[in-house]
C-alpha cells in the first residue's frame, strides 16, 4: 500500500518577528522554518497506524529549495521517500492554495491514501485536504484521530473527533483522503543515526512537464495578486472642549478648577459670608440634606 503525506513547511511562529520600516511585510531574516505541526502529527499518526506488511510513505510538498528541510525532516521521522513540486514559472509569483493543490493532486494520483494536516499555521484555511478529495473524486474525513484500514476490502474506518469531547465512526473505501488535527499525534524524538540518514537522503524533484502539467492548465485566474499593503495611519482623538475665545483669565481659572470643559453642574460659592453660607444652606435644603 502506498499512502502520500502533503506537508507544509512554515516560519516558526513562536520566534521574534517584527515588520519592516514600511510596514508592508513582515522582516522574517530572524525566523526559522519548520515543519508545520499538523503536517508532523499526519505523519506521526500515520506511521503509528499503518498495519504490518510493506507499505511506503511518501512525503511531498510544493515549494522552493529550502522547504526540503521539511522533507528531510519527515524523513528522520520515518518516511520513506520525499517529494518536491517546482517549477521556475513560480519564482515570480507564489502559487494560490489552489495550484497547490493541482500540483499535490497531480503527484498523488497513484496513491491508496492520502493525509494532509488540517490547518496550517499560515493561512488557517483548511482548503488543501477537501480540494484534494474534490480533484481526486475521494471520499475525505477530517480531524481524524485514529483509523483502521481493512486491506481485504479496501476500506478504512475513521474515528474524527467533534465539538465538545464528541467522537463519530466514519467509513468510507479507499483510496480516500484523510485530515489531522495538530494535537491529534506527537512526533517522537529523530534518532541521530535517522537525521544523518535523510540529510544525504536524494529528494526528487518535479516541475509541471514532469507532473504532465502546463502553466496555463493549472493558472488561477479568480484570485489577484497583493502588490503592496499600507495600513491606515491612525486618526488624532479629538478630545470635546468649550469655546475658550472670549473668556477672561480669571473665568478660565474658574472652568479649570472646576473640572475642566464641557457642561457641569458643579458651581464655585463667592460672596461674603453670609452670602456663601445662605447658598450652601440652600443647596442642602434643595437636595434633602437638610430638614
Amino acid at each position: 500500500m502506498r499512502v502520500a503525506i502533503c506537508i507544509k513547511q512554515e516560519l516558526d511562529a513562536k520566534g521574534p518577528f517584527q515588520l519592516t520600516n514600511e510596514t508592508e511585510k513582515l522582516d522574517t531574516s530572524s525566523l526559522v522554518a519548520v515543519l508545520d505541526p499538523a503536517s508532523q502529527a499526519a505523519l506521526a499518526l500515520t506511521k503509528a497506524l499503518l498495519p504490518q506488511g510493506d507499505h511506503g510513505i511518501t512525503v511531498m510538498t510544493v515549494g522552493n529549495k529550502p522547504t526540503e528541510r521539511a522533507l528531510r525532516t519527515c524523513l528522520s521521522l520515518g518516511a520513506t521517500d520525499g517529494i518536491r513540486i517546482w517549477d521556475s514559472s513560480f519564482e515570480r509569483d507564489e502559487p494560490s492554495a489552489i495550484v497547490v493543490t493541482r500540483l499535490l493532486a497531480a503527484a498523488s494520483k497513484d496513491y491508496d491514501l492520502i493525509v494532509c494536516g488540517s490547518k496550517s499555521l499560515c493561512g488557517g484555511l483548511g482548503f488543501v485536504g477537501p480540494a484534494l478529495a474534490e480533484c481526486h473524486g475521494y471520499p475525505q474525513i477530517s480531524s481524524v484521530s485514529w483509523w483502521e484500514i481493512d486491506q481485504k476490502n479496501k476500506a478504512l474506518a475513521a474515528h474524527r473527533r467533534k465539538e465538545h469531547g464528541d467522537r463519530e465512526v466514519v467509513r468510507c473505501p479507499m483510496p480516500a483522503v484523510l485530515t489531522v488535527d495538530e494535537d491529534a499525534a506527537e512526533a517522537p524524538y529523530p534518532s541521530f543515526p535517522a537525521m544523518l540518514k535523510a540529510e544525504y537522503a536524494e529528494i526528487q524533484v518535479m516541475d509541471l512537464a514532469a507532473l504532465g502539467l502546463t502553466d496555463r492548465g493549472i493558472q488561477d485566474k479568480s484570485s489577484g495578486r497583493l502588490e503592496k499593503y499600507i495600513p491606515p495611519r491612525p486618526r488624532t482623538k479629538k478630545a470635546a472642549g468649550p469655546d475658550a475665545s472670549g473668556m477672561s483669565a480669571a473665568d478660565m481659572m474658574k472652568m479649570l478648577s472646576g473640572g475642566g470643559g464641557g457642561k457641569s453642574s458643579n458651581t464655585v460659592a463667592e460672596g461674603t459670608t453670609e452670602k456663601v453660607v445662605k447658598k450652601m444652606m440652600d443647596f442642602l435644603k434643595k437636595n434633602q440634606l437638610l430638614s
